[in-house]
């Protein structure tokens, strides 16, 4: 009976409530520059969202149609202390998780050439991601939509494992622990 009534104290502190665990899906364009991370413990689920405010625009070429250099990087930095989250117990816990004090940034890059090898035909694309000082290469499929306003977004999901980048999940108050698996959705502007 004391374990349960912990329990009922533990889960009305966290506001913890055993929910259907599902993966966000961005089911059409918003339009928006945004990253959610999606996790699961072993009794619930939760989303850390990133908008992306002053994102500077991926541009493929030139005014002129004139492709740029293939080598160059794309790269954008999102802090992970800006991540927001319904539950603020949960975010600080996965935020002491990944290291956010050491390594206060998620680093996402990809090349030029890789943007532009996106088609009808291929839609992986290979880019860089750093968390908790861990880069990693991963090939993650996307897609092109066009929103109402006229921009072209790319969208995409990739299942990660926190412990490929170092990071091991551990019990909180010997109850509740994080499932290795994520799940990164994200959606950015790549045309005015």
């Amino acid at each position: 009976m004391a374990l349960i009534h912990t329990y009922s104290l533990l889960a009305l502190f966290c506001g913890l409530v055993p929910v259907k665990q599902e993966a966000t899906v961005l089911p059409e364009p918003s339009c928006n520059n945004i990253l959610i991370i999606s996790g699961n413990t072993n009794i619930n689920s939760f989303e850390l969202y990133y908008q992306l405010k002053d994102m500077q625009l991926i541009v493929l070429h030139d005014e002129k149609g004139v492709p740029f250099d293939d080598t160059k990087v794309h790269q954008v930095n999102l802090p992970l202390k800006s991540f927001e989250m319904d539950n603020e117990f949960m975010r600080s816990d996965f935020l002491d998780l990944v290291k956010a004090d050491i390594y206060p940034d998620i680093t996402i890059g990809v090349t030029q050439k890789d943007l532009a090898t996106l088609s009808q035909s291929n839609n992986n694309l290979n880019i860089s991601i750093s968390l908790a000082g861990v880069p990693k290469s991963i090939s993650i499929f996307c897609q092109e939509n066009s929103c109402s306003s006229g921009k072209v977004v790319l969208s995409g999901s990739k299942v990660l494992k926190l412990s490929d980048f170092n990071i091991y999940p551990h019990n909180y108050f010997g109850i509740i622990s994080i499932r290795n698996d994520i799940l990164i959705n994200f959606e950015f502007i790549i045309s005015p």
